[in-house]
């Protein structure tokens, strides 16, 4: 610029300096936080003191007598640091929030950072104890910190509004309000919308954005077509106006899309990097491979995919961020325009996460979890029915049965270890302690799977490799893992003890090496790391190693304080399944939508367990689901008040069942032998039931015929009114239960929480006399009593469910006519008795397969079979194997293996490898499809609920994969969904 305006070189100082002078500082309008309100003669530094001490006294003794000697030393280090950076006021607010929680019930802890804390441990923000743990309180918070620390609180979903609505009414709707969250377009979003404006109709719109699938992008590397142009000398095409394009275009448009589908089967056909022996390659994936684009599978028009293109990225609409919240001292809107959310007793500010901190703002995270409440539930099931008060911390510590069944990976529902990674890693780790737990929540993450220290660590767990160290000064921070760094808080020990830094120099370094990496911050600090590391006696070129695995390992290290967090969560959702599994699915159930598996996988695997889950029931349901306790044994006497100081007569806690373990395939065997004869024969010597090498897997398989619908009067599962179904399925060995799960009434389709609510509570009044009496008391619309005797709900009062349906068509005004008035809602109701047409004639039972259908329909569970059930006979005579079947195949033996897809995965890490995971009624089987075979079945393997996958068995340490090489569709008459791409 000064080149430019040499006659005036004066002007470009000038306007530097008027530039400064107009720019606007942001710190301007810094809001501090809220004033605490603390009791007289305190201000906000002693009063954070007093409870700060009050909870050490609980927490650790009195001073003169700690239970750790230097727990007190370390709380007054912190108390002193948070004093000196005038941060009193927002751990008073934390800790307020937190004990709202536990006053009204609510499960709540603190995760991440704050769990490095003494401090937070003694307020009982946090869990987990720094000071036993040894975990670093500058990881949490230092000198060098320009900001307020960071503490997430989980609380659980269902009651989160409760924490958010006590912020507002403590300080006030003023002085807080909700953090934005910007939602930009994404390649889904995109093409939606781009489709839209081209006028396709929203089926077309839904069929393109869901073809297009994670990871995956608009177009490849070729360049993008200007069809904003309309020339077809450069587009190739003319545009169409709309989407009712000419017959011509359409033709040369599907042309097109065949050729860009062969060149992407042909580009996709990649061959995976030969495997290292003894390591199984699908769990953690390899490096990243992105998928197929849009543009090469060839589905959408160019037109649509450019316009998409063009809004990638560009913000879409504006959102509520996840838990975020702000305070100030001032109105909100002197700093941050705010508006009203859409969910009342809301207010939004218009400014995201990063705008708020830039302006200053202290943002509080207040999250949703689902696992807290489905724990809350199962807490108060078990209290309800045993008579045992549970709490989160109070559980017995070290349980073996806790590690029995992480060792046998059966962890379906148990929060954090139940993904297929976890659950293929858990048999290798061998977890026999909490450590074992804290260092799984932190293994299968994607940073320590790309920096490849998943199977060194568990090589040297399991004794198969030597532990060794650069130079013994890294022994002790690297011990507990191994030698193998995973958590951040190792990479600042490690500063410190090799290049004696000091712990605000190792936090300073760990945030130089982060994400937002600066190059002179890393440089200055490496100079200072290497010369510290040479005044110990570390030699350069070591030094020079250690440096350089620091630098690779701070992209990836997992905080160790929020693992520590999250396994309490593992060990207790794992306690309760292992010692009260009906109290354990009833939460889960309780808590949907929440988790890895859908309703009706839990519901599978509890059936496997042979836990009783019955149907919702308009006489013994209640909102969500709960546990009842069963009818004795023949001979017994019933338990009708659910006394819980008698014990009813059964069994109560549950037994592991590995999927690929001897035991469980002889129990499966059993149980398919009521029903396929053909499945008793397969044991390891039979193998003659596997797959055809030639043959012809392009075809569906469809296996649910006309005579699998018709009812039969002598079939236990046909419908008879029943009003449980304490027989899951015909012959399963598992002992009598003592209690069953009662699914509840808010899932059923149309009824939802508040109209489920209403039904149990005119139900307190007065019990029901019949569907009449339900839909006038309860005013149900016909559509609702539809559902509900579709569901089967409405059994109690007799008969089938095809005339429960006959009567609810015929009562559909029952519930009155509403009448809006100035004064509001008038219901004109019907003189009971004058509904005509209520008896039913007698009309065909439902067969087994209907009933599935109605039950799945209605409530999206079915509680008697898996829909694999009614197709296993034909499966078996085609030499289709149960998955737990496996376990009597040798490795590399070639099978066919059929069930419902539950979960489409291809994680980040993965070099273009898809995960499927296949579930039938005996278990789940990960089946792992390379690039070039989704390339090949990538219709049938995104559209298909069910498939058929013939592919080879590999077996690694007790986890069993399946390595397609082929897939067709399974036709199953009984709906099902799945996960995918999550």
């Amino acid at each position: 610029m000064l080149r430019r305006h040499h006659r005036h070189p004066e002007a470009v100082e000038s306007a530097a300096r008027l530039g400064a002078e107009c720019a606007f500082d942001l710190t301007l309008v810094a809001p501090n936080l809220p004033p605490f309100p603390v009791p007289e003669g305190h201000t906000e530094h002693s009063w954070l003191r007093e409870l700060t001490m009050r909870g050490a006294r609980e927490k650790y003794g009195s001073r003169e007598d700690p239970r750790l000697p230097e727990a007190y030393a370390t709380i007054e280090k912190e108390l002193e640091l948070i004093t000196r950076l005038n941060f009193p006021g927002y751990f008073l607010i934390v800790a307020e929030i937190v004990d709202f929680c536990r006053r009204s019930g609510i499960l709540c802890q603190g995760r991440g950072s704050a769990a490095n804390s003494a401090v937070c441990y003694a307020l009982g923000i946090t869990a987990v104890d720094a000071v036993q743990h040894r975990l670093l309180f500058e990881r949490f918070l230092s000198d060098g910190r320009a900001g307020p620390p960071d503490i997430d609180l989980d609380i659980e979903s269902r009651r989160r509004e409760e924490a958010i609505q006590f912020v507002y009414d403590r300080y006030g709707r003023e002085f807080a309000a909700q953090v934005a969250n910007v939602i930009s377009y994404r390649p889904r979003s995109a093409v939606r919308d781009a489709a839209r404006a081209f006028g396709y109709d929203v089926g077309q719109q839904d069929a393109w954005s869901k073809g297009i699938e994670r990871w995956g992008n608009l177009r490849g590397a070729g360049p993008v077509t200007p069809w904003w142009h309309g020339d077809p000398a450069i587009t190739g095409r003319p545009v169409p106006a709309s989407a009712e394009a000419g017959a011509a275009d359409r033709a040369a448009s599907d042309r097109a899309a065949s050729d860009r589908a062969a060149s992407a089967r042909a580009a996709s056909a990649r061959v995976p990097a030969p495997r290292e022996k003894g390591v199984d390659p699908h769990d953690p994936a390899p490096p990243r491979n992105a998928p197929a684009s849009a543009q090469e599978i060839g589905e959408i028009p160019d037109h649509v995919i450019d316009m998409a293109e063009q809004l990638l990225r560009l913000p879409r609409h504006l959102g509520i961020h996840s838990g975020g919240m702000v305070m100030c001292d001032r109105p909100v809107i002197e700093v941050c325009p705010v508006e009203w959310a859409t969910m009342p007793g809301r207010t939004v500010l218009q400014w995201d996460k990063d705008d708020c901190a830039d302006a200053g703002l202290v943002k509080f995270d207040l999250l949703g979890l689902g696992m807290l409440t489905a724990l809350r539930l199962a807490f108060e099931h078990v209290a309800e029915r045993e008579g045992t008060v549970l709490t989160l911390h109070s559980l017995p510590q070290e349980d073996p049965a806790v590690y029995a069944l992480l060792q046998s990976a059966d962890t379906v529902g148990v929060f954090q270890v139940e993904s297929r990674a976890q659950i293929a890693t858990l048999p290798r780790l061998k977890p026999t302690c909490f450590y074992d737990i804290v260092i799984e929540v932190a293994l299968i993450r994607p940073g320590p799977i790309q920096g490849n220290s998943v199977h060194p660590f568990i090589r040297r767990k399991n004794g198969q490799e030597e532990v060794v160290y650069l130079h013994p000064l890294l022994k002790p921070a690297l011990e507990k893992t191994l030698g193998v760094p995973l958590f951040q808080e190792q990479l600042m020990q490690i500063a410190i003890d090799v290049a004696s830094f000091s712990a605000t120099e190792a936090d300073q370094l760990r945030r130089a090496m982060g994400s937002k990496r600066s190059m002179e911050k890393m440089e200055a600090l490496r100079e200072r790391l290497l010369q510290g590391m040479a005044d110990n006696g570390i030699s350069r070129s070591v030094a020079e190693q250690i440096f350089d695995k620091l630098r690779a390992f701070a992209d990836f290290g997992f905080p160790e304080s929020h693992a520590f967090s999250f396994g309490y969560l593992v060990y207790a959702s794992t306690w309760l399944k292992a010692h009260h599994p009906e109290a354990f699915y009833a939460g889960l159930l309780g808590a949907q939508p929440m988790g890895f598996y859908s309703p009706s996988s839990l519901v599978a695997d509890a059936r496997r367990h042979g836990v009783v889950v019955r149907r919702a029931c308009v006489a013994s349901s209640r909102v969500h689901a709960h546990v009842e306790t069963r009818e004795p044994a023949e001979g017994g006497t019933a338990d009708l008040s659910a006394d819980p100081t008698t014990p009813p007569d059964g069994v109560r806690g549950l037994v592991p069942r590995p999927t690929f373990a001897r035991e469980t395939w002889l129990e499966d065997r059993a149980r398919l032998a009521s029903t396929d004869p053909t499945s008793g024969t397969w044991d390891a010597t039979d193998l003659d039931g596997g797959a055809d090498p030639d043959r012809d897997l392009d075809g569906d398989l469809d296996l649910d015929s006309d005579s699998d619908r018709d009812g039969d009067p002598d079939d236990p599962t046909s419908d008879r009114g029943s009003d449980r179904s304490d027989t899951p399925d015909v012959g399963t060995p598992h002992p009598r239960r003592a209690y069953a799960v009662r699914l509840g009434l808010a899932p059923i389709r149309g009824i939802g929480e508040r109209t489920a609510e209403r039904i149990v509570a005119v139900r307190q009044e007065a019990p029901f006399v019949d569907a009449a009496d339900l839909a006038h008391r309860a005013r149900l619309t016909s559509t609702q009593l539809e559902a509900l005797a579709t569901a089967g709900a409405l059994r109690s009062f007799g008969g089938s469910r095809r005339q429960a349906l006959w009567t609810a068509g015929a009562l559909a005004g029952e519930a009155g006519r509403s009448h809006a008035t100035s004064s509001g809602v008038w219901v004109q109701e019907v003189l009971a008795g004058t509904t005509v047409g209520t008896a039913a004639p007698a009309l065909p039972e439902m067969g087994a397969v209907e009933i599935a259908v109605a039950d799945v329909w209605a409530s999206g569970v079915s509680p008697e079979h898996h829909p694999t059930h009614f197709v296993r006979p034909r499966l078996g005579q085609q030499g289709v194997r149960p998955v737990s079947s496996l376990v009597s195949v040798p490795d590399g033996t070639r099978v066919e293996v059929g069930g419902v897809v539950t979960h489409r995965q291809r994680p980040g890490t993965a070099r273009g490898v898809t995960f499927l995971a296949l579930e039938d009624e005996t278990g789940m089987l990960n089946v792992v499809c390379s690039a070039g075979l989704w390339a090949r079945h990538r219709r049938t393997a995104v559209r298909s609920r069910g498939l058929v996958v013939r592919g080879t068995v590999e077996r690694t340490d007790g986890v069993v994969n399946l390595l397609a090489d082929g897939m067709r569709t399974l036709s199953l008459s009984v709906a099902t969904s799945s996960r995918d791409f999550q």
